[in-house]
């Protein structure tokens, strides 16, 4: 899921486009918020990476405003603990299309 969010975030960056719609990301940042808390190194990192994709941290703080801006209050200091603790300095690998399931493009 995580790698799947992130592909998808950045075609739809690759296309001109912007953030992921708000409405499409609030149900999302939660799940990615909780896999980088995860013991498993493969499904934190991954997590990690979906959540720099998706507030688009590598381009700046303005993704990662807007996404605060929309969350709830447990949301938003979960999310922005996550950014502070960990994703700032984390390493980012894009995603090729090689790894995404074609039955999930079509």
């Amino acid at each position: 899921m995580c790698r799947t969010c992130q592909y998808t975030v950045e075609k739809l960056a690759a296309s001109g486009g912007t953030l992921l719609p708000v409405e499409m990301a609030k149900p999302l940042i939660p799940m990615l918020v909780n896999g980088t808390k995860e013991k498993n190194q493969v499904v934190r990192s991954s997590a990690e990476m979906a959540l720099i994709a998706m507030l688009q941290l590598k381009e700046g703080d303005q993704g990662s405003q807007v996404m605060l801006g929309a969350l709830e209050a447990g949301g938003r200091d979960s999310l922005n603990e996550v950014i502070t603790r960990s994703l700032r300095r984390a390493t980012y690998i894009s995603v090729t299309a090689a790894e995404i399931d074609p039955t999930l493009l079509t």
